[in-house]
């Protein structure tokens, strides 16, 4: 059974592009896609990622931007979450939940900050050089 919320996009399809307005998350259901930054005038791979796994979650938490381009490296089948979708579910959560995954949320935006602001400059010394 397909999700109504479920989209399908082609081998080479840019998803998201990096600036892009954060608007929705996505769960993929079927194939992959490859999560890059630029910096430098490089291309540097965040992440490869596959069934069951989610990008985009900068949307639910009033992440105005996207961080990071989304390119489908096979041809993929993903959920799509909007915000409004997400509170939804979220709010019927019991109150302990709600704060742990706003915290745990806080806590992996900082450290994806730190990482392209400072050890990405070095994983892209060692390999461009």
């Amino acid at each position: 059974m397909i999700n109504k919320n479920a989209k399908t996009y082609e081998t080479g399809e840019r998803i998201i592009s990096e600036g892009d307005d954060a608007t929705n998350t996505y769960i993929i259901l079927s194939g992959t896609v490859c999560i890059s930054i630029e910096k430098d005038g490089k291309t540097v791979t965040l992440a490869n990622l596959g069934i069951g796994d989610m990008f985009g979650e900068s949307a639910l938490f009033g992440n105005n931007k996207y961080g990071a381009n989304v390119d489908v490296t096979e041809t993929t089948t993903l959920i799509v979450i909007s915000p409004e979708d997400f509170k939804e579910k979220l709010e019927s959560c019991d109150p302990m939940i709600q704060n742990m995954f706003k915290i745990l949320m806080e806590r992996l935006n900082k450290t994806n900050k730190a990482l392209v602001d400072s050890e990405t400059r070095t994983f892209m010394d060692v390999i461009f050089v």
